[in-house]
C-alpha cells in the first residue's frame, strides 16, 4: 500500500498469503493477497477514506464480472489469450475461488453489501467447476479419504459440491485425516457405515 510516497509491503502479508486459495495463475493470486493484505493494514480511520473503498470495489468488481456471465448466460471457458496473441489455458475454477475468498473477506470486515447474495451452487458454470470437482475427487482417493464422508461434509457447506476442491485442499494439509480401508467406499455408500457393528469381536 502506498504510505506517502513510498511503497511499502504490508507486515501482515505472509500470514494472508498462508489462507488464501491455491490459484496456478500466480500473478492474479499474488495481486488479490496484496490487495486484502493492504486493506487489512487499514486503520479504523483509514477504512473511511476513500482509498479502502477502492480495495473493496475492486473485489466487489471480480465479482460483477462473473456475475455477468451468470445473468447474461455467457459462456466462460479457461481459454484466454496472451499479450503475443498466442491462446493460453487459464486456472477459471482457481480464479474464481480467489474472488470469492476477496469477498468472504469483505464481509467478515462488515462489507456485505458489496455481493449481491450468496455464491449458489450453480453460480459458476459446471464447464469451469467440473474438472476441478474431479480432481478434488481423485486426490481424495489418494489420500485415503472415504468418498462418503466427504461428500457429506461437502454437502453441509455453503456451495455444496462446489467446496470439494476447498475442502481437498484444506485435507492436504492433514494427512493424519487418512481413513484405512476406505478405499472402496463410494460417494452414496460408506461400508463401515453399514456395518453390523454386533457381529464384530
Amino acid at each position: 500500500m502506498a504510505n506517502g510516497h513510498a511503497a511499502v509491503i504490508p507486515t501482515n502479508r505472509k500470514p494472508i498469503d498462508k489462507i488464501a486459495p491455491t490459484c496456478k495463475w500466480p500473478r492474479f493470486r499474488e495481486w488479490a493477497v496484496t490487495l486484502i493484505s493492504c486493506q487489512a493494514s487499514c486503520t479504523v480511520e483509514q477504512r473511511l477514506l476513500q482509498l479502502h473503498f477502492h480495495l473493496s470495489g475492486t473485489a466487489g468488481a471480480c465479482h460483477t464480472l462473473l456475475d455477468g456471465y451468470t445473468r447474461e448466460r455467457k459462456r466462460m471457458t479457461s481459454e484466454m489469450f496472451n499479450k503475443d496473441g498466442k491462446e493460453i489455458t487459464m486456472d477459471a475454477f482457481g480464479v474464481c475461488e480467489i474472488i470469492y475468498w476477496m469477498l468472504i473477506v469483505q464481509s467478515s470486515i462488515g462489507l456485505s453489501h458489496v455481493i449481491e447474495g450468496r455464491w449458489e451452487p450453480d453460480f459458476l458454470q459446471p464447464s469451469i467447476t467440473t474438472p476441478a470437482i474431479k480432481r478434488a475427487l481423485r486426490g481424495a482417493q489418494k489420500l485415503g479419504l472415504c468418498h462418503n464422508r466427504f461428500w457429506n461434509l461437502a454437502l453441509m457447506s455453503e456451495r455444496k459440491h462446489i467446496d470439494l476442491p476447498g475442502l481437498m485442499e484444506t485435507a492436504i494439509k492433514h494427512p493424519q485425516l487418512k481413513h484405512e480401508e476406505h478405499d472402496k467406499c463410494k460417494a452414496g455408500f460408506c461400508r463401515f457405515t453399514a456395518l453390523d457393528s454386533t457381529k464384530v469381536e
